[in-house]
């Protein structure tokens, strides 16, 4: 069975990190030798966020072998990547069963509501467009009718040019009014 790596991590106390003028970090800083995967490496990484550090960042890394001494890992990614997890946390650790389901339920009213109102939008513009349509339509049914209309008026009144801006069913009355 293989030995489980000995990690150094650098833990920066403090709120902020501060630096000099040679861009040195100026928080005090302590090393911190861990073997992974092991009850003090569960406790610490458990307790990280609650310990006033502003930064965690794993240093060198360290694997036993078998005929004694040590090998330095080189690649350190894996388990920066959980230390960083375990200082940040993560939103989703934090929630609990039911403030996941409320969150999720959120998501879908507001896709949801999203959905009705864009439709809601869509619907009321085709509507106004259909009914703008259909009255010009109506009003430009037959344009020779007018036509017809307004020379109509024009023999009946003298010569006189009927307002261009009369309808068909307007140039009707003031026809049915000189006929009379």
């Amino acid at each position: 069975m293989e030995k489980k790596p000995i990690l150094k991590l650098r833990t920066y106390r403090g709120k902020d990190l501060n630096y000099d003028a040679l861009g040195n970090i100026k928080n005090e800083n302590n090393l911190v030798s861990l073997t992974h995967n092991s009850r003090n490496w569960v406790l610490f990484m458990k307790n990280l966020p609650l310990n006033g550090f502003c930064k965690v960042t794993v240093e060198s890394g360290w694997s036993e072998r078998k005929e004694g001494g040590y090998d330095e890992i080189t690649d350190l990614k894996a388990y920066d990547d959980e230390v960083q997890e375990a200082f940040n946390g993560s939103e989703e650790s934090k929630l609990t069963p039911e403030q996941k389901k409320i969150a999720e339920l959120e998501a879908k009213l507001e896709k949801f509501m999203n959905a009705n109102s864009v439709e809601k939008k869509t619907k009321t513009k085709d509507v106004k467009k259909e009914a703008v349509v259909e009255k010009a339509l109506k009003e430009v049914a037959n344009p020779e009718d007018i036509e017809v209309l307004r020379e109509e008026y024009r023999e009946l009144n003298g010569g006189k040019k009927a307002f261009h801006g009369w309808k068909a069913d307007k140039l009707k009355e003031k026809i049915e009014d000189l006929k009379k």
